[in-house]
């Protein structure tokens, strides 16, 4: 039996059979997984094709390809709860492509977003809990993420908002790169699940005399957080993390650390004529009683300055008193009419973070200010929170006017002698 002519391809040699017993080209190269040498049929009939899937081969086994699918097929039956699991014991490590991804790891994250994450990874659990990672599928997760923003949970009226679906998509995304950095599955395919745009409706946004109506109905320290987070911007969890230290009374401004920020990268915000003395307010300390305690002496205490490390204004829950506020607004005014009548039917800390965006917009504030000022990483993240006013489009389109000129008679060709 003759030998077989062979060619090599990197570290993978390949030969046609000569035993008559195959028609197909075949390969053999070493399996770094397996410690040993691997034999198998490119099923192709043509030197060409043997050769473009030696290469294929070969490609895999310098980028490692072939050892993780390897490793995916032994962890086959890990689960997407496990793997959840591991996500909150911290296993992510904080790697150039979870940076790419602008992920982060559940250590980096503030007690209150883990707080939030662990509430989703029990709504997704229930549904993909107990199902192996590798079978989960982009299409399996848009299908999913779609049904509950149409049929919502928990009696909400028309499924998830456009921020609930995101923030479940996104805790997706941190298990399942996890997943991905431990072999269980293949391949990330979050890249494929739509992130939708969370516009907010501008009639949700109050206006400065709603939200002045507002103040009316909130205790002291209520609508203090509510108008610091109005003029500065700041997310709830910065306005809570916010020490004495961050306060530079010197360069009026305050100072976000980067490890206080949902951005990667920390901020000043100046201070306004309304934050700087109300700050300057609290440096005393201050205290307060807690609305609808029963109690008539204060309950709520804020630190002074003294120690520069303690915290302005400790993290607080006002989401019910915000809720007490809102439902009376809409008793007490449902027989007036106009700018008088309360129409708004849900208020948060997050929705002074639009119209704060909003206003610096309204008010001629550049983009490029806006985004530093309020921590968006892009433009398009920036258009999500403010709402164009249709008075000020028209009055930026009046700009155009007086510069089309009339049009010129068309010149009658002349005949040359």
């Amino acid at each position: 039996m003759p030998t077989p002519k062979k060619y090599v391809e990197g570290s993978v040699t390949y030969h046609k059979r000569t035993d008559g017993r195959s028609r197909y080209w075949r390969a053999y190269y070493y399996d770094p997984t397996k410690q040993k040498r691997v034999f198998k049929s490119l099923k192709c009939t043509s030197q060409r094709m043997a050769r473009e899937k030696a290469k294929e081969i070969n490609d895999a086994l310098e980028g490692g390809t072939i050892k993780k699918v390897e490793e995916v097929k032994k962890n086959r039956g890990v689960t997407f709860a496990q793997v959840t699991e591991e996500y909150f014991n911290g296993e992510t490590q904080n790697t150039k492509k979870l940076r790419k991804r602008r992920l982060k790891a559940v250590t980096e994250k503030s007690a209150a977003t883990v707080k939030g994450e662990q509430s989703f990874a029990r709504t997704i659990c229930a549904h993909f809990g107990d199902q192996p990672v590798a079978s989960i599928t982009a299409l399996d997760i848009t299908k999913w993420l779609t049904k509950m923003s149409k049929k919502g949970v928990r009696k909400l009226d028309g499924g998830w908002t456009p921020s609930t679906r995101n923030r479940h998509k996104s805790f997706f995304s941190c298990v399942l790169h996890l997943a991905e950095e431990k072999n269980y599955i293949a391949r990330w395919p979050m890249d494929e699940v739509d992130h939708v745009d969370e516009l907010v409706d501008e009639k949700d946004l109050p206006t400065q005399t709603k939200f002045d109506q507002l103040l009316g109905y909130l205790p002291p320290y209520v609508s203090l957080i509510m108008s610091l987070m109005r003029y500065t911007g700041m997310r709830a969890g910065e306005l809570h993390s916010l020490v004495w230290r961050d306060i530079d009374w010197t360069d009026n401004v305050i100072v976000i650390r980067p490890s206080k920020e949902k951005a990667s990268r920390g901020r000043k915000i100046p201070m306004n004529d309304y934050v700087r003395p109300t700050l300057d307010s609290l440096r005393g300390g201050s205290s307060w009683v807690k609305e609808k305690s029963g109690h008539k002496v204060p309950t709520i205490f804020w630190p002074s300055d003294e120690n520069l490390d303690d915290l302005i204004i400790p993290p607080i829950n006002i989401y019910n008193t915000l809720k007490r506020a809102v439902d009376q607004l809409l008793e007490d005014t449902k027989h007036l009419k106009g700018e008088d009548r309360w129409t708004i039917k849900k208020v948060n800390r997050h929705m002074m973070r639009h119209l704060f965006a909003t206003d610096g917009s309204d008010r001629g504030m550049r983009d490029s200010v806006l985004m530093d000022i309020g921590g968006w990483n892009s433009i398009t993240m920036l258009r999500r929170y403010r709402q164009e006013s249709a008075k000020r489009n028209q009055e930026e389109m009046q700009l155009l006017n007086g510069i089309a000129g009339k049009p010129k008679p068309k010149l009658k060709a002349v005949k040359s002698a």
